[in-house]
């Protein structure tokens, strides 16, 4: 996506935001990959609980947009906004194919928790990628559409994952 769309959310951006949203995305990947590990191991300690781990990165998402990104009166919303949704969950669905097949590997009895996390852990990448590549850098495009790009993966990830544990008991 960025090589077709190419990086004009990176030039939009200035430093203290490309570096925020930079932190709050690696650091946010890096917490939800870990709670994915620890699920997928039986017995293991998960130190950080899932259900305190999306929580947490969703609201570092949505508060360093509040306070990284200026206000804007909306020109055309609706028109840009879905764009980047659409393109934000087809990004995230691509990208949790993979990952819940290794994912599978590892805990074949997932649960809608694991698949929250998996689609809290796509849902970021198809966000950074977003955030890269989207030239529509004010607060409400961000919060809004974006933030329902991560909402909607961690919801769909959630419902997935119920819906095959269903079909296999």
């Amino acid at each position: 996506v960025l090589a077709m769309g190419g990086v004009a959310g990176l030039r939009e951006m200035n430093l203290a935001q490309l570096s925020g949203m930079s932190a709050i995305l690696l650091s946010g990947a890096a917490l939800v990959s870990l709670s994915l590990v620890w699920q997928m191991i039986p017995g293991s300690l998960n130190r950080y609980s899932a259900r305190t781990v999306l929580p947490l990165v969703a609201a570092a998402f949505l508060i360093g947009i509040a306070v990284l990104f200026p206000w804007r009166a909306p020109e055309a919303f609706w028109s840009r906004g879905s764009h980047c949704l659409g393109l934000g969950l087809l990004m995230s669905a691509a990208s949790a194919l993979p990952f819940g097949l290794l994912v599978r590997r590892g805990a074949p009895e997932a649960n809608a928790v694991m698949g929250a996390t998996l689609g809290a852990f796509a849902g970021l990448l198809s966000v950074a990628v977003l955030q890269f590549s989207c030239a529509h850098q004010d607060l409400g495009h961000l919060f809004f559409w974006h933030g329902s790009v991560l909402a909607g993966s961690i919801v769909a990830g959630a419902a997935i994952a119920a819906a095959f544990r269903r079909l296999a008991a």
